[in-house]
């Protein structure tokens, strides 16, 4: 993600503001530091609303989602009743009828993703749902950097050529900005195998935990 605004900052001419090469480096480094903080904020909330919602429906078709629906055979018919019985008596709610998953699947998954994200607090980082998790959000938030790349390299490239004049960062840009949009045609493959092992263990981590009944 950085690479776009290191190759523009290097290429940059401002030697005629500033002679000294130390400070000059100084420069450079304190304006990279201070737009990665920046873009680490923007990564987050591009990943989530334009990686993340827009693939799987803001939650609708996550695989959390998929893999407790009736129409789904991922898990066992056992699993999925396992974890609904135990999820109902513990947060107290109802998971929608195979009947009215055929009727409204949409509210269907919808009751389904409410409940999903009890059954993720429940578990929190769980024995291996953390290390699924880690990875899940890695190719997401790479996804959403990906994003932010191909904008902000192009818009270096055209800077570098009209602008500044300097041929080899102007390539170097349209270089990287191919890349972010190569990674960008493989998000569906590069996002969903991680949410799907993530989602196995998810489930599969709370319904081997057992409920915590109040003491009478």
């Amino acid at each position: 993600m950085l690479v776009p605004v290191a190759v523009f900052l290097a290429g940059l001419p401002i030697k005629g503001f500033v002679q000294d090469i130390l400070t000059t480096f100084v420069i450079r480094t304190s304006c990279l530091v201070a737009v990665m903080f920046l873009l680490e904020v923007l990564i987050r909330r591009t990943s989530k609303r334009w990686i993340e919602d827009v693939l799987f429906n803001h939650e609708l078709s996550l695989p959390t989602t998929e893999f407790l629906l009736y129409g789904n055979a991922v898990l066992s018919k056992e699993m999925k009743a396992s974890i609904r019985e135990k999820a109902e008596a513990e947060f107290d709610i109802k998971f929608p009828t195979a009947h009215a998953e055929r009727k409204n699947e949409t509210l269907a998954r919808k009751r389904i993703a409410e409940a999903v994200r009890l059954i993720r607090n429940s578990v929190g980082r769980g024995r291996r749902t953390h290390d699924y998790n880690i990875i899940y959000g890695f190719w997401r938030n790479l996804l959403g950097a990906a994003v932010i790349a191909s904008v902000m390299a192009t818009g270096f490239a055209a800077l570098a050529f009209f602008v500044f004049h300097i041929r080899w960062m102007g390539w170097t840009e349209l270089v990287l900005a191919t890349l972010s949009v190569v990674i960008l045609l493989f998000r569906r493959p590069l996002l969903c195998g991680p949410a799907e092992e993530y989602a196995k263990c998810l489930l599969t981590e709370y319904a081997a935990t057992k409920t915590e009944r109040p003491t009478p």
